[in-house]
């Protein structure tokens, strides 16, 4: 059979299914549609890369996606059906095919969606994570790419929820087997939670984060970052608010309630948004009635008797969108042109509160705390929460609140900072201007260019990109890769013991690799009878895992016959036993030893032990045969 490479497996069959044309490919995979033979139904499949299909926790990913999938069992929920690998080292999983687009074309497409069609594919979205939820599955990416609209009778943009491959199972998956660790990042930048993007923790709530990214971008036809990169794009999150609906698209219209809706599942702090699925549900609902009963007052009211006069109309008149009847929402709905006039000066902004929002701090309260870090230091996660903590008051409940970590780390961090007296003190206070002045709008943008420029935050997020690099390197098996990223964010944060424990393993998984690189090539050299180059590889293996049996057994037999290495040799093969106690070779190089030091019933009593683990082992046979002629003298 081909390799799972591009396109070579079209036309082969894979089980009982018969590839028959490409139709996608990501990250992972290729996407195929086939027919079963059996059946003659045609149904979709997602074949593993080749060079991911020997990468266990690569394949367990992708098992993952299928486990998680199938278990669901709600309607708006791809339904996989199969799941499998062959003997050539293909790995698949079998899905119904959906014939249709994928909300990030249609979005393509039509920039900005009618409220009551971003409101019914947010309907669907909310039931199909509602259910996930319930079964104890965190999807991690929801994005439009992965949302797909097909079409149904009654129904023309029925939705189906797709890929679970990066899904957290919480319950059926033990602490040490999950798939993702604290400080591992993985997902899509522009639609991460705080939490996601900042490498720690997550529940279903980082779902809701990126559901109200997906009704913002359906509504405004843009996203509410916008960053150059995605290191940018991750402090974000993590540090600035997202954009008004005023903001990105100041020519539209939208009903208060779905801004609110948009407010409530886009907060920085997971306790502040919809603690469930079914809250949004139940908001997103009550909306839809809301804008369904305002289109058909708009279209019911009765025209009056003797209107007044028109007022004068403007150059380019607002549109109202919640004002007026709503069309049925089709896939071919053309695109509504932007207006050609400069757009409406900003909406003033409220006035702000004596006591800001966690993550915001001002620019004479970051100039103190550059002031501050000069004399004191801080390692990039003191420094990152300090940013997020500087002008809010001494109250230590608020303080762990705001600085967005685990509550016993919080409490660590913040004491120490309050001790520097570098958070729980207010800036002096200074003049502002007007809310909505060129000069408020001056000193806003800033604000936001020194959050931005903080090194503090910079360094955070730097260090956790790294770490997410090494992970990717080590699920695609480059351990020296990974330990190099691995090692360069130590170099940004020394003290983090997490970081130290991933290069501690990494560099275990490397001496492990070279180790059976020398073991191999000693190996190699004893079958071309070079023992002192065998001797040598055997040696340096050791050295690198002086734990590994094997090793230690193949250097005392190779140290058994020089007469200046026999009191080592007898040493590691007392060590080897003690490593591999039921290991035939190693008990079979002590009797060894003792059948060279005369010690012939102890020898007997080990060669012995080696039938039992080994009836048909040549050495022990033909030693016992010459003990048992000698009569087994000896002590």
């Amino acid at each position: 059979m081909a390799s799972a490479d591009g396109g070579s497996l079209i036309g082969t069959t894979i089980d009982r299914y018969r590839l028959v044309q490409q139709i996608g490919e990501g990250g992972m995979g290729t996407v195929y549609a086939v027919e079963h033979v059996l059946l003659r139904k045609r149904m979709a499949m997602k074949v593993l890369r080749a060079d991911f299909g020997h990468n266990p926790e690569l394949v367990h990913r992708f098992q993952n996606e299928a486990v998680a999938a199938s278990s669901i069992g709600q309607d708006n929920i791809v339904s996989v059906t199969d799941f499998g690998w062959t003997q050539e080292g293909i790995v698949y999983l079998v899905m119904e095919e959906l014939l249709g687009v994928s909300l990030a074309q249609a979005i393509s497409e039509q920039p900005g969606f009618e409220p009551q069609r971003a409101l019914a594919i947010s309907t669907q979205i909310c039931k199909a994570f509602s259910a996930a939820h319930a079964a104890g599955i965190v999807h991690r990416d929801l994005k439009p790419d992965n949302v797909f609209l097909v079409s149904r009778p009654g129904q023309p943009e029925f939705v189906k929820v797709l890929d679970f491959g990066i899904s957290k199972v919480v319950e059926d998956m033990p602490e040490g087997e999950r798939l993702t660790k604290t400080g591992m990042i993985l997902g899509t930048p522009e639609y991460m939670s705080p939490e996601q993007s900042a490498g720690r923790p997550v529940d279903l709530r980082t779902d809701i984060y990126s559901w109200g990214i997906v009704l913002f971008e359906m509504l405004t036809g843009r996203l509410p970052f916008q960053a150059d990169n995605p290191v940018a794009m991750l402090m974000k999150h993590q540090t600035e608010p997202p954009a008004t609906f005023a903001d990105v698209r100041p020519d539209l219209d939208f009903p208060p309630e779905i801004e609110r809706i948009v407010r409530k599942a886009l907060a920085k702090r997971v306790q502040d948004r919809y603690q469930t699925m079914a809250e949004c549900l139940a908001d997103v609902e009550r909306c839809q009635a809301t804008v369904a009963a305002k289109a058909a007052n708009a279209v019911a009211a009765p025209v009056a008797a003797a209107p007044p006069p028109p007022a004068p109309v403007p150059a380019t008149p607002e549109v109202r969108r919640d004002t007026l009847p709503t069309p049925t929402p089709t896939p071919a709905m053309t695109r509504r042109p932007f207006p050609s006039q400069p757009p409406p000066a900003p909406r003033p902004t409220p006035t702000p509160t004596p006591l800001r929002a966690a993550g915001h701090a001002t620019g004479e309260q970051l100039v103190l705390l550059r002031a501050d870090l000069r004399q004191e230091a801080l390692t990039p996660e003191e420094g990152f929460v300090a940013s997020r903590l500087i002008g809010l008051s001494p109250s230590m409940e608020e303080l762990i609140q705001a600085s967005g970590l685990p509550r016993t780390r919080a409490v660590e961090i913040i004491n120490g900072l309050l001790a520097k007296g570098i958070v729980g003190k207010r800036a002096p206070p200074a003049s502002r201007p007007p809310p909505g002045s060129p000069a408020e709008q001056s000193r806003e943008h800033e604000r936001r260019e020194r959050a931005k420029d903080n090194p503090l935050v910079s360094r955070f997020v730097r260090k956790q990109v790294l770490v997410q690099r090494g992970r990717e390197s080590l699920a695609r098996g480059h351990v020296k890769e990974a330990l190099a990223h691995f090692r360069t964010a130590a170099a940004l944060d020394p003290k983090d013991a997490d970081l130290n424990r991933l290069i501690e393993d990494a560099q275990v998984k490397v001496d492990q690799s070279e180790a059976e690189r020398l073991f191999q090539e000693g190996t190699a050299a004893e079958a071309r009878k070079d023992f002192s180059t065998a001797l040598d590889r055997f040696r340096r293996a050791m050295e690198l895992r002086p734990g590994n049996g094997r090793y230690v057994e193949r250097v005392a037999r190779k140290l058994l016959y020089q007469e200046a290495g026999f009191t080592e040799a007898k040493k590691l093969a007392d060590r080897a036993v003690q490593l591999l106690p039921n290991d035939a070779e190693a008990r079979a190089t002590l009797a060894r030893a003792y059948l060279i030091a005369g010690l012939k019933g102890k020898a007997r009593k080990e060669l012995e032990t080696v039938l039992e683990l080994n009836k048909d082992h040549k050495f022990a046979k033909s030693q016992m045969k010459r003990l048992r002629w000698w009569g087994g003298a000896g002590s």
